[in-house]
């Protein structure tokens, strides 16, 4: 009998959860087509504020901005970038700023920070870039049509960036 009520109780705790939120996507998947369709386009897109400088590239994902995993990022090999981990970087003593101990060079840091799938083909993306001091993070609405990728940009959510004005 108490077996048969807990399990009664149990399942209408189970019901009262819902279904939760159909479009979540778990971080760990933010590694597919989707996540690197907004990493290409975030590359595409970025500034340069220190032209004539080797750029290097480390995309993290989540709003604790955990590494990728470097099969991601070869994903990307086409580009011919440099690509280094979160997991390998130092921090510059005088300056905090994240380098590779490597080369010393402070990399571009691409976010994916978060990610929601409002339906099969379509992906409601924030994410950002960082560069020394500079950074933006904008929300994108992110389409597959096909094999090919449409991506609108819904606007900034932060960043100090300003075109033409800010130096690294």
């Amino acid at each position: 009998m108490n077996q048969t009520v807990l399990s009664l109780l149990a399942l209408f705790f189970l019901a009262a959860c819902g279904s939760g939120d159909p479009g979540f996507v778990r971080v760990g998947d933010y590694e597919g087509d989707a996540g690197e369709a907004m990493v290409r386009h975030l590359i595409k897109n970025l500034p340069d504020p220190a032209p004539g400088v080797p750029k290097e590239y480390c995309v993290v994902e989540g709003r604790t901005m955990r590494s990728t995993g470097m099969d991601f990022v070869a994903r990307m090999q086409d580009l011919k970038l440099s690509f280094v981990s979160a997991d390998a970087m130092d921090t510059h003593h005088e300056t905090s700023l994240p380098v590779n101990p490597k080369n010393g060079l402070s990399p571009y840091v691409l976010q994916l920070a978060h990610m929601h799938k409002p339906d099969a083909d379509t992906w409601d993306i924030e994410a950002g870039w960082a560069y020394k001091r500079l950074f933006e993070r904008h929300k994108y609405r992110l389409k597959r049509h096909g094999k090919d990728w449409s991506v609108e940009d819904q606007g900034k959510v932060d960043g100090n960036y300003v075109p033409g004005q800010s130096k690294p």
